[in-house]
């Protein structure tokens, strides 16, 4: 196994299985399912995806990412420009705290 092990599917199967040699490991790794990573070449949008999710559980951030794509609907995903030309009540209104509506 390479280290560090790459950050796939693959590579985080094979980490798991390492891992659950060890006993407490092996008894956290029955309970939980794997990690699901998603890939992006647009690294805005990996950023905006990492605040958005930040924190919360994974049902209450897709519904904040979704309700926040939303407002700039026909658009597949908005771009800084867009986000820097929305209002904070906007970005509030969607469920992002005003932190976070700072940060995006």
């Amino acid at each position: 196994m390479e280290y560090p092990p790459r950050l796939d599917k693959t590579g985080i199967a094979q980490s798991v299985r390492r891992l659950s040699k060890f006993k407490t490991f092996a008894s956290v790794a029955k309970r939980f399912e794997q990690p699901v990573l998603t890939y992006s070449n647009n690294a805005f949008r990996a950023l905006a995806r990492a605040i958005i999710h930040q924190q919360l559980s994974t049902k209450a951030a897709a519904t904040i990412e979704q309700r926040f794509v939303a407002l700039y609907h026909p658009k597949e995903y908005p771009k800084p420009e867009d986000i820097v030309s929305t209002p904070l009540s906007s970005l509030r209104s969607v469920g992002h705290s005003g932190q976070k509506s700072g940060y995006l």
